[in-house]
């Protein structure tokens, strides 16, 4: 989960600063808009004028007992960035201090798209950039009447950066009509299925066949072997509450695919919580020319990601494994949260 007390401690160290680095001339630095008061800003919004924000959804109605998605969609002005809940030097993820709904809805846990990797100076992030969907399950009562509304509210707060980072502050809500039958949204659905193929499929040790994940083996007790010959490209993002990796900034990736090493620390002392290694393995292969996509997808995981040429496509997988001479344990959260989450609930 998203460390509250961390974001806060961001915030207060650039809250004093961000009028400086933000306001220039009455007009928002690198923005388009002037500012006709700056000094009657919410500084806690200043981050407002890099990073949109909104709820689609699927569904523009739905039926009682439906399963749909909602999405919280990240419009991130070019050359900035926000983060994905993993092990970032930086920042943290958006947080989600409320979510409200109508009591004929119920919602699930948030569920985080794949990231990209973004060093800076030696410094490591797992970053969201251009545009990103997160999504939260939901489903209507089987109670729910025709002729009801199902609603949505969140109090969504984020950091967002470039050379400086800026806080942000949204409350977001959507109101869907309850029908004897659901309607789709095809501009909500496009987004979310963008946002649904970066998630990850849970995968454990062994697999290594195409389209069904790499190669996974314990090297040692601290090493971890992962393995995809044919792949051109493989990463590793781990997630907040995994092993720490060693010297990620230069094993957590091979740009020329083939395998990838990781090395992790181990818990010196007893009495620490079961050490797991969790997060998301990237796949990326050749695929043939007629079946090369015609765009990048700005919709997932960010439009300004690491380039990835046409003829090839990313897969995505998910893992949470213990080392081999830990005791077994209980996987804590969900392993196709997208890796990013434990499970964290909105």
């Amino acid at each position: 989960m998203p460390n509250r007390s961390k974001i806060r401690e961001i915030v207060g160290r650039i809250a004093a600063s961000v009028v400086a680095a933000v306001f220039v001339n009455g007009t928002i630095a690198n923005a388009s808009e002037p500012m006709d008061d700056p000094a009657a800003v919410d500084r806690d919004r200043a981050g407002n004028a890099f990073l949109k924000t909104s709820l689609i959804s699927d569904k523009s109605s739905v039926s009682p007992g439906e399963s749909f998605f909602i999405g919280v969609q990240l419009e991130i002005k070019a050359g900035w960035h926000t983060y994905w809940p993993g092990m970032n030097d930086t920042g943290v993820a958006p947080i989600f201090h409320k979510t409200e709904s109508s009591k004929n809805l119920t919602l699930g846990p948030v569920e985080y798209p794949a990231p990209s990797r973004y060093l800076n100076v030696g410094l490591l992030d797992h970053v969201y950039e251009g545009a990103a969907t997160l999504l939260i399950p939901a489903k209507v009562a089987a109670t729910a009447k025709a002729g009801e509304r199902v609603t949505v509210e969140i109090d969504l707060e984020f950091l967002v950066c470039k050379e400086t980072c800026i806080p942000g502050r949204s409350t977001l809500t959507i109101d869907l009509p309850v029908k004897d039958k659901g309607d789709p949204d095809a501009a909500g659905t496009s987004l979310i299925k963008a946002a649904q193929a970066r998630l990850g499929t849970p995968i454990g040790l062994g697999t290594g066949t195409p389209g069904k994940g790499p190669m996974v083996a314990w090297a040692s007790p601290t090493e971890l072997k992962i393995t995809a010959p044919e792949a051109s490209f493989i990463a590793y993002y781990p997630r907040e509450d995994s092993l720490s990796p060693v010297e990620l900034v230069d094993t957590g990736e091979n740009t020329r695919g083939g395998s990838l090493s990781l090395k992790f620390e181990r818990a010196k002392a007893a009495g620490k919580k079961p050490e797991r290694v969790r997060g998301m393995i990237e796949v990326r292969r050749a695929m043939s020319a007629e079946k090369a996509p015609s765009a990048p997808d700005k919709g997932a995981g960010g439009a300004n990601a690491k380039p990835v040429a046409t003829n090839t496509t990313s897969e995505f997988y998910t893992i949470d494994l213990a080392p081999p001479d830990a005791p077994p344990v209980k996987p804590s959260g969900a392993a196709g949260n997208g890796g990013g989450g434990s499970g964290v609930s909105p």
